[in-house]
């Protein structure tokens, strides 16, 4: 499949993963849980940041000019008011993935675990609780631990996108970034390492720029791209699909 054809592919992950979760019983299931803790972690980080946000963008404001700067106080007012609601509404929904990606991460591996049944990459087995909350726990762990490193890297991204030029790279990389979060589920299931992790990524590279794009597409909506993590978490399994060798394991 040439690049294009792969791309269009990889942008299409989201609609997919609808349309399994449509066709698929079992996968509808698994999905409500997910999307309604999305759901409510969206509602109360919507309601929250509109009592805390205005406070923290008049300190900003405030910060940058004072109001005794008089006529530059008149000029530049709405520009950095609108710089300031920005930055800190693009903080506050990342924060809010964040802690959505922590809290529904037991849930997204079940439904990643269904996927790929449903798919013939690992064998069918009938639902186990004890497994269950043996790999709920793994997940809420290594949840947490990507949490700190993508706040770490989200921190790096944020302070490049001041930086012209590499602005643009910053965002593509910000994408790049949730792109492998919506495979990572699949991969945990598959119990790839890291190196394996990373190999599989290369070999859907195509399909990974398209999935960008196509969560891009969600952010232009605040709170859609949590929304539909459960479409991109079963579509980025069918993604996996491609890459040789890599099933038929079990956990």
């Amino acid at each position: 499949m040439i690049p294009v054809k792969r791309t269009a592919r990889g942008f299409a992950f989201i609609t997919d993963g609808m349309r399994l979760i449509r066709d698929n019983p079992d996968l509808r299931k698994w999905a409500v849980i997910p999307f309604l803790i999305d759901l409510a972690l969206v509602v109360a980080g919507f309601l929250g940041g509109s009592v805390l946000l205005p406070g923290w963008v008049a300190s900003g404001v405030a910060w940058v000019i004072p109001a005794t700067t008089g006529w530059i106080f008149s000029i530049f007012y709405y520009p950095v008011l609108f710089f300031f609601w920005l930055v800190f509404l693009v903080v506050w929904v990342y924060v809010i993935y964040l802690v959505a990606s922590v809290i529904a991460a037991p849930f997204n591996a079940i439904l990643a675990e269904r996927t790929l049944m449903k798919l013939g990459m690992i064998t069918d087995r009938p639902f186990n609780m004890a497994k269950w909350t043996a790999t709920s726990i793994k997940m809420m762990t290594t949840a947490l631990i990507k949490a700190g490193v993508f706040l770490t890297l989200g921190i790096f991204i944020f302070a490049l996108s001041f930086v012209p030029v590499l602005n643009i790279l910053s965002s593509f990389m910000a994408l790049m970034v949730m792109s492998f979060d919506s495979l990572d589920y699949s991969y945990e299931i598959l119990e790839l390492n890291l190196r394996e992790r990373l190999r599989a990524f290369k070999y859907i590279f195509p399909e990974a720029t398209g999935m960008a794009g196509a969560l891009a597409v969600t952010l232009l909506l605040p709170g859609l791209t949590l929304l539909m993590m459960p479409a991109a978490v079963v579509g980025g399994a069918a993604v996996l699909r491609s890459v040789p060798n890599l099933g038929r394991k079990s956990w």
